[in-house]
């Protein structure tokens, strides 16, 4: 298995059972397994303005991003009301990357 690795690193997953550390590991249930799951981020930059899925309130469905990183602060394009929410969550409800002119 170390051969296939290539790096020989292994993460103890708290069972006594050993499981090749390929990266960020997301645990599937209670379960002795874990899935190996590549986390992806959208290209999403300051500026950018971005289209959910669902609406906000006021009507309008674009929002401009002010903050990236963990978590993202949008501006209603609308009203101009201002939230901060997970990326993770967020990038869920995206349905189109209108990218800022560079």
């Amino acid at each position: 298995l170390t051969g296939l690795l290539g790096t020989g690193e292994f993460a103890g997953n708290g069972n006594g059972h050993e499981i090749p550390s390929f990266g960020p590991i997301v645990a599937c249930g209670a379960e002795t397994y874990a899935c190996l799951i590549e986390v992806k981020k959208m290209d999403v930059r300051l500026g950018d303005t971005l289209v959910m899925k669902k609406a906000h309130p006021c009507g309008s469905r674009e929002w401009k991003v002010l903050r990236t990183g963990m978590d993202f602060r949008l501006k209603c394009l609308g009203c101009g009301h201002e939230v901060m929410g997970p990326r993770a969550k967020l990038e869920k409800n995206i349905k189109e990357i209108r990218h800022a002119e560079e």
